[in-house]
């Protein structure tokens, strides 16, 4: 592992500079595991707690792609639903036209990319919030959401969306979201330490100490920093379990992930086959790099791209808003994977936009991969 030191540096900085107080690493090449290491602080605020290797990151919407984009390739699988199923087939109620289930997977619905729901929840029945009240609520405002954008005409990254195919996959199956991705990913691929809702809410705790779990925010609305819940306000309201945020995992975790996705691409997993990692990771030869792309469920390098300068185009990846980040450059089949609680104790600390590429460069500048 020495050829990645300068990596540490980085880090190191990179905590003494406020870019985050704490941070997971882990590099992989083919089925090799590269770096893995952790940085600083889990805890600052009130009280100060280390990162050590068992502690678990809130990854945020690391959610899109490993459990949501996951469980379609799943049910895909099992013939449960059609990529080009519309909406109205599993909410007629909607008002929006002509949304499909790729259409949200890409973010090429039309719908918004956000809105301070929990705002007008908090004013109108704070009592909903973390209830099927609420969460019921929540899906029926997006269902009713004015769409901005023509559908499939442009790209707007769009939580909205995956909460509604979150709300789809409970739907097909009749089982909350947490259990499914329990019993369809987790248990497959040995994953004990990647969970919705660790502190439990009306049901068991999976973990129910705190001090397991990286610091995030001080909550404005719970009056508290949070440890083990989900920051996402909307993933609040929904009790923590939601199809655009609520996971928390460990870099070792991801990286378990990545390997069965690995293997999946050249027809060596159990749980995905070939034919469907292709459908969900297919990339343009030639697209416009200044326009972002995504797959159905991943993202992919553009223009000043979270990745840096030296990962292929042909990459998939994702951010979290908690300062957590997955790249993977599937011609040089290297990845990185990165968890960070940038957002301990605020929010507003947003250095970690700078701090990405650099990182991504730095590491494969060390492994002379560039």
């Amino acid at each position: 592992m020495s050829n990645l030191h300068p990596v540490d540096t980085a880090i190191e900085k990179g905590i003494k500079e406020g870019v985050f107080p704490g941070a997971s690493l882990l590099v992989g090449k083919e089925n090799k595991i590269l770096w893995n290491k952790v940085y600083g602080s889990a805890q600052i605020d009130p009280k100060k707690r280390s990162v050590e290797p068992p502690t678990l990151f809130d990854i945020a919407s690391l959610t899109k792609p490993m459990a949501i984009a996951t469980l379609f390739m799943l049910v895909l699988q099992e013939k449960k639903c059609f990529l080009d199923d519309p909406l109205k087939k599993y909410f007629p109620e909607t008002t929006q036209q002509g949304i499909t289930l790729q259409h949200l997977l890409n973010h090429t619905s039309g719908l918004p990319a956000w809105r301070p729901y929990y705002e007008e929840m908090l004013a109108l029945a704070p009592g909903w919030a973390a209830e099927d009240k609420g969460k019921n609520w929540l899906v029926e405002e997006i269902l009713a959401e004015p769409q901005e954008a023509p559908v499939g005409k442009k790209t707007v990254y769009s939580d909205l969306g995956y909460i509604l195919l979150g709300a789809i996959l409970e739907k097909i199956y009749g089982k909350s979201l947490d259990l499914l991705f329990r019993q369809k990913i987790a248990e497959p691929l040995n994953l004990k330490k990647t969970f919705f809702n660790p502190l439990g809410h009306h049901r068991k705790p999976v973990d129910g100490n705190p001090d397991h779990f990286a610091a995030t925010e001080k909550c404005p609305w719970r009056q508290k920093i949070l440890c083990g819940e989900v920051m996402d306000d909307h993933a609040w309201l929904m009790g923590g379990i939601a199809g655009h945020a609520g996971l928390f995992s460990t870099a070792e975790e991801v990286q378990k992930w990545i390997a069965e996705l690995q293997k999946a691409r050249h027809s060596r997993s159990k749980l995905i086959s070939r034919e469907t990692f292709n459908r969900f990771t297919v990339i343009p030869d030639g697209r416009d790099m200044n326009v972002p792309y995504f797959t159905f469920g991943f993202d992919t390098p553009s223009a000043h791209a979270s990745c840096g300068q030296y990962f292929s185009p042909n990459s998939i990846g994702h951010l979290g808003y908690t300062g957590c980040s997955f790249w993977w450059d599937m011609d040089k089949d290297i990845y990185a994977i990165l968890l960070t609680n940038r957002v301990h104790p605020s929010r507003e600390n947003d250095r970690i936009r700078v701090f990405r590429p650099k990182i991504h460069n730095t590491i494969i500048e060390s492994l002379n991969l560039t």
